[in-house]
């Protein structure tokens, strides 16, 4: 009995002197992005995980969210989509200061979705999907975040994502909180 609870007590003081000097954080982030034709902005959302690999270079995974709803005349317009990423991010002063500046690219799928709404005297009132999309992406993305203290920290991020049809992409800016665990 005695063993086991000094065991328990070494592997709880192992993982938290561990959690101290995390590689992992945990990143939320919201923005804005648009189309490569400009005509169609989106409120995005996104949830990261990075790994911190060496002071000059980290990896992280993605999943995001856009929406958008354009009023008009005779109809609403509506757009979403949904994306995963990987990247890998390259920070040229190092990543072990409070500032850390960095330069990404990675990969990515991207599903959207896009119809109207027509304004009809019928009760049926049904959207009309005009377009479903699944593409591959390319991330080229510029980030600098600000470390608050040792957990929290504050960051920008400014993206393109280049896909397959159409020579499309989508650009745009956001804010993000991290929190490192």
């Amino acid at each position: 009995m005695k063993k086991t609870f000094l065991l328990s007590i070494l592997c709880i003081t192992a993982f938290f002197t561990q959690a101290q000097d995390s590689k992992f954080d945990f990143r939320f982030g919201t923005g804005w992005t648009f189309t490569n034709s400009g005509d169609d902005y989106f409120i995005m959302i996104e949830n990261e995980v990075n790994y911190k690999a060496t002071p000059y270079f980290a990896f992280s995974g993605s999943l995001g969210f856009g929406q958008n709803t354009q009023v008009g005349a005779t109809t609403n317009t509506y757009g979403s989509f949904y994306q995963v990423n990987t990247n890998a991010y390259f920070s040229p002063f190092k990543n072990n200061k409070q500032n850390d500046f960095r330069l990404g690219v990675g990969l990515g799928h991207i599903w959207e979705r896009s119809g109207n709404y027509y304004y009809s005297p019928s009760p049926s009132d049904q959207p009309v999907l005009d377009y479903a999309k699944n593409n591959f992406v390319a991330n080229f993305i510029l980030e600098n975040t600000y470390q608050l203290n040792d957990r929290f920290s504050l960051g920008a991020k400014i993206f393109t994502q280049m896909h397959d049809t159409n020579n499309g992409f989508h650009s745009g800016a956001m804010i993000k909180v991290g929190y490192k665990f």
